[in-house]
């Protein structure tokens, strides 16, 4: 069976830290997530039923304070329908590997990273392969026509230089068949 590929950079959550020098309200401790770039026109629309498809994902996390974050901490959730693969990751200091593990009796893809520190303008970032699995009843995802959320939504959590906790989520990817 011949797999879609979407060849095109999406960065899914450039879960920007802002150099905010006071928290207003509306602010998002100084946060700030992303809209999604999606190139190619909207890859994530009108897919065929049955079809095998793959997109490549970044999620980036920028700190743009003028002084290190620490303790930074990235999640994700996928759905069942999918398989996730993570094909490079880069940055961070003092942190570890990102994980994919599976859970629940779907097993639902998670993305999980301990990140470390950031200095003032440093990012990380970790690439991912996101494709359709094949569901229990032995066919290709997608069955059946609707709304299926790609993922829940990256989420960032850090320390700031007086060791007070963030966090910031960005918005789901939803992909929709016909």
């Amino acid at each position: 069976m011949k797999v879609k590929k979407l060849h095109l950079l999406v960065i899914m959550a450039s879960l920007m830290i802002l150099a905010i020098p006071s928290i207003s309200a509306g602010s998002c401790d100084g946060v700030w997530i992303g809209k999604y770039p999606y190139a190619c026109g909207a890859p994530f629309s009108g897919l065929e039923l049955y079809t095998p498809y793959e997109w490549f994902i970044r999620i980036e996390v920028y700190n743009g304070n003028p002084y290190t974050i620490t303790n930074v901490r990235l999640s994700d959730r996928f759905g069942a329908e999918f398989a996730v693969t993570i094909m490079d990751y880069g940055g961070g200091m003092g942190g570890g590997i990102p994980e994919v593990t599976l859970h629940g009796g779907s097993d639902q893809c998670r993305v999980t990273w301990y990140i470390g520190s950031l200095a003032s303008g440093e990012s990380a970032w970790v690439d991912l392969q996101v494709e359709t699995d094949i569901n229990p009843g032995g066919k290709q995802e997608f069955t059946s026509c609707g709304e299926y959320y790609l993922n829940s939504g990256a989420v960032v959590k850090w320390l700031d230089d007086r060791g007070k906790q963030h966090s910031n989520e960005a918005d789901p990817v939803v992909v929709t068949t016909y």
